[in-house]
């Protein structure tokens, strides 16, 4: 991609794709004590759009770039503009439109040595309107590529309190809530999908999706395989190579059981 700004002599910097979105959407998740999850929602305009990345090179590529954002900063801006990116460079998310400058603010880190001559910088980058968006309104794609290691199950929300001879008292609201988290890897299509579909959605319910090669998303229970859900997480853990010549990514999604 291509940096440029106020004070900033245009040049060129090279991302590589372990960069990690971080895209936090305005909702504010609560849970009752019916067991059902609510969000307050401050609306897709307070969403926030930010990237971390690691700058590496030789110690003359590192101090050149502190040496480019600290002319910005001389100048009086502080806001970077970034333009041609290739296709392992969409570090804000996969549904950006990186066709059009995108307006940053960059917060740097200490740089650091990590070998004789290697030298890194780390960096967040948050995006700053305006910027648009590409794939409409999107829609949950197929979750076909589920890592081994998921968590499905209800919460037991049975209380158990004993007292100094050990008699135990019990509290049965009869409120367990089922949940399923995981991580899934997706195309580029489907992830951009999946992140217009959560800011479009916001904090409604839909229809339970089908968890392909799990039986049984909330343990014992059937739950998640009937019922309503609520999209109460999204973790967007950038690009991975599960394919060559192909873009993937991977994201931790947690489903909560709406009734």
């Amino acid at each position: 991609m291509q940096i440029s700004g106020p004070g900033i002599t245009t040049f060129t910097a090279k991302i590589k794709p372990d960069f990690i979105p971080q895209t936090t959407f305005a909702l504010a998740w609560f849970q009752t004590s019916s067991g059902q999850w609510y969000a307050t929602d401050r609306l897709a305009a307070a969403d926030q759009y930010d990237a971390a990345i690691r700058l590496y090179g030789f110690e003359t590529i590192v101090n050149n770039f502190i040496n480019q954002i600290e002319a910005n900063r001389v100048a009086n801006s502080n806001v970077v503009t970034l333009t041609n990116f290739n296709a392992q460079e969409h570090i804000f998310g996969a549904d950006i439109d990186y066709s059009k400058p995108l307006h940053t603010t960059v917060f740097m880190d200490r740089r650091k040595q990590n070998t004789w001559k290697g030298y890194s910088e780390t960096l967040k980058l948050s995006l700053l309107p305006s910027f648009s968006f590409v794939g409409g309104n999107g829609s949950l794609p197929p979750l076909r590529f589920l890592d081994i290691g998921y968590d499905g199950d209800a919460d037991y929300t049975i209380e158990k309190q004993d007292s100094y001879n050990r008699t135990f008292y019990y509290h049965d609201p009869k409120s367990d809530s089922g949940s399923f988290t995981g991580v899934f890897t997706f195309t580029d299509q489907e992830m951009t999908a999946l992140r217009r579909f959560i800011v479009t959605n916001r904090g409604a319910a839909f229809t339970a999706p089908t968890f392909i090669g799990v039986a049984y998303p909330c343990g014992r229970r059937t739950g998640l395989g009937t019922s309503t859900v609520k999209l109460t997480n999204f973790e967007d853990k950038g690009m991975v190579n599960m394919y060559s010549n192909a873009t993937r990514w991977a994201a931790k999604l947690t489903f909560v059981e709406a009734f």
